[in-house]
């Protein structure tokens, strides 16, 4: 049986994506981040099988931000939202430190 080029490169693929669903991902950590983008309280890093998200949650009310907060989770959803009069926008993604952008704008 010969092996094409082909089933080589689409093995290699799934292979790849597999072991990053099982593997996890690993995102920064961060309780409450400040305006310089660094970590205020004790970062940390999460890798975990079951963490497939890292986010990044924004609170702010009255246009002035309160409390930026770095993480990872099982679920995860990209969204604009209000509750009890502060607006909340979390951003959502899947790769490794996806999560360090500076949001303070």
């Amino acid at each position: 049986m010969k092996i094409q080029m082909n089933d080589i490169l689409v093995l290699c693929f799934f292979t790849m994506l597999f072991l990053g669903i099982v593997g996890g991902i690993k995102c920064l950590g961060c309780a409450n981040v400040g305006p310089d983008n660094k970590c205020k309280t004790k970062p940390y890093e999460c890798s975990a099988s079951k963490q497939r998200f890292c986010f990044t949650k924004k609170i702010s009310k009255l246009q002035k931000i309160v409390k930026i907060q770095r993480g990872c989770t099982s679920f995860c959803r990209s969204e604009s939202r209000i509750k009890y009069g502060y607006i909340v926008n979390t951003w959502c993604c899947y790769r490794d430190y996806c999560n360090k952008l500076n949001v303070w704008y």
